[in-house]
């Protein structure tokens, strides 16, 4: 993960950082978010994110500058991972089984045996606004600056309060050139999977690449 310049610091003041539903003038302002690249990310602010909010499925945090115009969002989430299970572990199957045949209410209870459960937050969106222009770009880039100056302390501040280990996202990469990959490596610190680490994919995710960084090395 890139560091921030002192020479980048004072921009700090420039962009502030507000939970979705503090403002009820949010709603009229996202309407104006933009992203062709990645339209259902769009689609995702405008359509859905309020609701999530309310419902406890997502809480969306928009970045405004000091004119009040719309810079990019994130979205986080608490979720879960896993890690394989070993031959070792092999011999928990059976018991498994026979725990859901005596289920005294005769339901197909689904257990995934792992062989831990690991406390994670999600990055589930990070998606700037491509209407937004500044002069000033920072060095490391809009998206990496937020991710250092805002995302980052609000997930070690999370990580002091709750169990959580890893910070993870799913790219959505299908290109050859995997820039988007290589972005959230290079720039933002994140690491592809390794043979330990289990992520629980959901669908609407099929296809996309899960990378993890560990939370302590975030607080460096």
């Amino acid at each position: 993960m890139k560091k921030i310049s002192n020479e980048e610091t004072p921009l700090t003041p420039i962009f502030r950082c507000e939970k979705l539903t503090d403002d009820i003038n949010n709603k009229q302002l996202i309407k104006s978010f933009k992203n062709t690249k990645n339209p259902n990310l769009a689609d995702y602010l405008k359509t859905q994110a309020w609701g999530d909010i309310c419902n406890n499925k997502n809480v969306t945090y928009i970045i405004k500058d000091q004119y009040d115009k719309l810079v990019l969002y994130f979205s986080i989430k608490t979720a879960a991972l896993s890690k394989k299970l070993s031959k070792k572990c092999s011999g928990v199957k059976p018991q498994i089984e026979e725990f859901k045949s005596q289920n005294q209410d005769n339901e197909v209870l689904d257990i995934i045996p792992i062989a831990e459960s690991i406390p994670a937050i999600e990055l589930s969106y990070f998606c700037k606004n491509e209407k937004y222009t500044f002069n000033d770009i920072p060095p490391t880039g809009i998206g990496a600056y937020i991710f250092v100056e805002f995302i980052t302390p609000m997930i070690t501040e999370i990580s002091g309060k709750i169990g959580c280990k890893y910070f993870f996202l799913y790219a959505a990469d299908n290109t050859e050139d995997k820039l988007l990959i290589n972005y959230y490596e290079q720039e933002l610190g994140f690491s592809q999977a390794n043979n330990t680490l289990v992520p629980l994919l959901p669908y609407y995710d099929r296809g996309c690449k899960f990378m993890f960084i560990d939370i302590n090395n975030l607080k460096e």
